[in-house]
């Protein structure tokens, strides 16, 4: 398991990031939108694998995904643009 950093506030309303989830080096982009969500976009070495994924409380992300990266996970409070990281995370699982 591996929690993934997050950024809120209002200068992090769009950021680029990688993170190495087991062997693999995904690019996350991260994106507050209009109507007060978070929507990810995930690369692997130039190619998008994930659009549009949501940020919702409890949820795993990549469910209906096959992915071959392990599992994402968003936990805690629904994400605002203050709360990001803060009262929510982005959690890795590794597939078994």
């Amino acid at each position: 398991m591996k929690k993934i950093d997050l950024q809120g506030g209002s200068e992090y309303s769009h950021q680029n990031f990688s993170a190495q989830l087991g062997d693999n080096l995904i690019d996350f982009n991260l994106n507050y939108i209009q109507t007060g969500q978070w929507c990810l976009n995930l690369e692997q070495n130039g190619v998008l694998i994930a659009n549009g994924l949501m940020l919702e409380p409890n949820a795993e992300l990549t469910q209906h995904l096959n992915l071959n990266i392990g599992k994402l996970f968003f936990i805690g409070e629904q994400p605002t643009l203050d709360n990001l990281g803060i009262k929510n995370s982005l959690i890795w699982v590794e597939d078994a």
